[in-house]
């Protein structure tokens, strides 16, 4: 407490302590205070309410105590960044008018007399130059996912294709814009367009014996696929060869600056460039003089040895080996092609991106990110990201993490046996849907898989669930199971059922909990399969936002504990005689 002053023996002590509940009177960035009426901005201790028709961007990691979005408000965040309550988040509003919060898709920075956009999300844009002009514009599609393991190696992914134009002419009207995804594992890439400049996403690594897909750029073909060609690049080089042979490795995806290189024919070591990705080009539309290499193929796998075949320069994810390391994914924002798998799949690529400059003096371009990518609030603190296709359609969101490991990044999967390391427990959580990418147990037709909410997660009440298996060739398809909770993970007695099913043959269904209740640990327990089990990918879905509708308005207010005398009125004082 500070001391104000004295009089005779009465000594009177005051402090200050605001707490502010802050409400948005126009859109603007969190940390600009005309976006709160000019009396300063929401912070750790404050309230923030977003009103009605008004857009927060959060320019800088944000925080606040209590987060109030009313019925048509956004919040936009900028990518890296993070808006954290710690409170209570209120998402308000009606089923055709609520508040939704998403990833602001731009970056902005300057070089010199330049401006420079950066679209790096992948969705959908609207640009809106503010007067006739020319602009320099790179345009660059999706990688390719390299090709699964199958009974051998994957090729690597081709990059995406890239357009590039120094002097493309804009008008004051709108212009819609689209930065391609990259492709999952032997997927091809997505385009990337603007306007009338269209990036072809690249082409998928090819699987054990099969060729590498087309696309912008060529997928390398996998290995031992009797010389069948890597595929063909509609606007940048194609992918590489696998050689025939009992042994022989798989191709790499090609670049925009080269073919990818051709595999190998010998089981030892790789040497030289043998399966490596194609180069990319060049460009320094960021930074004038300072070359960035976009559209790098993804290597291609390798049979035998630890040398990993590299991701060519520009974004290209290496290959996997036998012994060595696995498969790596493409750069993201380089449209790098995904490296191939030796074991289990092959790696994603890399996502596009638009990259637009002008003279700052002659023009200035409005970017909003329309593209659909929902940010839910699912406990009570930072809010996370969920992207639309884990929406069930028997109601809730998928909040199981996209996991990378076992207990990566939260959270820990596990499972009853395991066939091989490339069949890990995780691979059925990590959303990528591909037959050569699932849970694979170790002998039997039954068998469990399992996912419990600790490592940094908590208890979960799930309402619905989703089974996807491999229908491709009828092994391992689980036709019966229950799924279970419990909140010791023993299973020993205590879990509770929360849903059985027999006779199942058809994939992916989704299934509504009847009873649903609060559980750390999640089980299917599987009791019926073809000859083994397998899963895919396993959902657990929780409820979405509640939606509910709130009358009146609230406006700011200040609720004083002790008040600095120097500053305020003292109300109330600590008096002591």
């Amino acid at each position: 407490m500070a001391r104000s002053r004295e009089r005779g023996h009465i000594s009177i002590w005051c402090e200050e302590k605001i707490m502010a509940t802050y409400t948005s009177i126009q859109s603007g960035n969190w940390n600009d205070t005309a976006t709160w009426g000019g009396g300063g901005y929401p912070q750790a201790a404050d309230n923030a309410v977003i009103a009605t028709g008004h857009t927060v961007t959060v320019n800088v990691n944000s925080v606040c105590t209590d987060l109030t979005c009313n019925a048509g408000s956004h919040i936009d965040i900028f990518p890296g960044l993070s808006l954290t309550p710690s409170g209570t988040t209120n998402m308000n509003g009606t089923s055709g008018s609520h508040c939704t919060i998403k990833s602001n898709g731009v970056v902005t920075t300057t070089d010199g007399l330049y401006t420079v956009h950066k679209l790096i999300v992948p969705g959908d844009y609207t640009i809106t130059p503010s007067q006739p002009g020319n602009i320099e514009v790179l345009v660059v599609a999706g990688g390719g996912g390299g090709g699964n393991e199958g009974f051998g190696g994957g090729g690597g992914g081709g990059a995406g294709g890239l357009v590039y134009d120094a002097s493309y002419g804009v008008t004051e009207h709108d212009l819609s814009a689209t930065v391609g995804a990259g492709g999952a594992a032997q997927s091809t890439g997505g385009n990337s367009a603007f306007d009338t400049l269209t990036a072809n996403g690249g082409g998928a690594g090819g699987a054990y014996g099969s060729a590498g897909g087309n696309g912008g750029c060529g997928g390398g073909a996998g290995r031992d696929s009797n010389y069948a060609p890597g595929g063909a690049g509609s606007q940048g080089y194609d992918g590489g060869v696998a050689i025939a042979g009992s042994w022989g490795s798989a191709g790499g995806g090609g670049g925009m600056g080269a073919d990818g290189y051709d595999g190998g024919n010998d089981y030892g070591a790789k040497t030289g460039t043998l399966s490596d990705g194609g180069i990319g080009l060049p460009y320094d539309i960021v930074e004038e003089g300072t070359d960035v290499y976009y559209a790098g193929g993804g290597g291609g796998s390798w049979q035998g040895g630890f040398v990993n075949p590299a991701g060519g320069l520009g974004g290209g994810g290496q290959g996997g080996t036998a012994y060595g390391a696995g498969p790596a994914a493409g750069t993201p924002n380089t449209g790098g092609g995904g490296g191939g798998a030796r074991v289990g799949s092959g790696s994603a690529g890399g996502s596009g991106v638009i990259i637009i400059r002008y003279l700052t003096s002659a023009q200035s371009i409005t970017i909003v990110y329309t593209g659909k990518s929902y940010f839910y609030p699912t406990t009570l603190g930072t809010i996370t990201y969920v992207d639309a296709t884990d929406i069930n359609s028997t109601g809730g969101i998928n909040v199981v993490p996209t996991m990378t490991g076992n207990t990566s990044p939260n959270g820990t999967a596990s499972a009853s046996t395991t066939y091989a390391a490339g069949y890990a427990a995780w691979k059925a959580f990590d959303k990528v849907y591909s037959s050569d990418n699932k849970w694979g147990s170790d002998g039997p037709s039954t068998g469990w898989l399992q996912f419990a909410f600790d490592n940094g997660l908590s208890a979960k009440t799930i309402i619905s669930y989703k089974v996807y298996a491999d229908t491709s060739g009828g092994w391992g398809i689980p036709s019966a199971w229950t799924l279970l909770g419990s909140n010791t993970g023993a299973f020993g007695g205590e879990e509770t059922t929360l849903d059985t099913r027999t006779s199942q043959s058809s994939y992916p269904v989704a299934y509504s909990i009847a009873s649903p209740a609060s559980f750390t640990y999640y089980r299917l327990n599987i009791t019926a399969g073809h000859s083994w089990v397998s899963v895919v990918e396993l959902w657990l879905s929780s409820a979405g936002p509640t939606i509910t509708t709130t009358g009146g308005s609230i406006t700011r207010t200040v609720n004083w504990a002790w008040v600095n005398p120097i500053t305020k009125f003292p109300l109330p004082c600590f008096f002591k005689a």
